[in-house]
């Protein structure tokens, strides 16, 4: 393990939720309005939280937001320049993802439990290292 790295699988306590749940919202998100095969599959990728259909119907459109809202933040730092630009896009990128889980939360209810030990189970498989420090 290079140095500043984080490995999951001996320390997952120590990646951010954030973090982990970045990568899952936008694996598991599907456009706005899915087709079969799309909502088939969104189903299938959240099936291990065993959410209802009422839980996957509000998380849907929530998930297709973030994915859509994700995107763009990518395109405004893109093209941008800079040591501290990365720092900055992670601080946005970490913002937004916060945002969304407390919606995603506040829209589960009690079942947001579920949803959070999938994700949680899932920082075991993670390794992070933080952006190089730039000059």
């Amino acid at each position: 393990m290079l140095p500043g790295g984080i490995d999951g699988s001996l320390t997952p306590d120590q990646i951010k939720d954030s973090v982990a749940y970045h990568p899952f919202m936008l694996n598991v998100a599907e456009p706005a309005n899915p087709t079969k095969e799309q909502a088939a599959r969104f189903r299938a990728k959240l099936s291990p939280a065993m959410l209802n259909d009422a839980a996957l119907a509000g998380l849907a459109p929530i998930l297709a937001r973030y994915r859509t809202q994700q995107q763009a933040l990518e395109k405004t730092f893109v093209s941008l320049t800079g040591p501290d630009v990365p720092l900055k896009y992670e601080a946005q990128r970490d913002l937004l993802t916060e945002s969304t889980m407390q919606e995603v939360k506040k829209t589960l209810g009690g079942t947001w439990a579920r949803l959070d030990a999938v994700v949680q189970a899932e920082k075991r498989r993670m390794v992070v290292f933080p952006y190089p420090a730039m000059k």
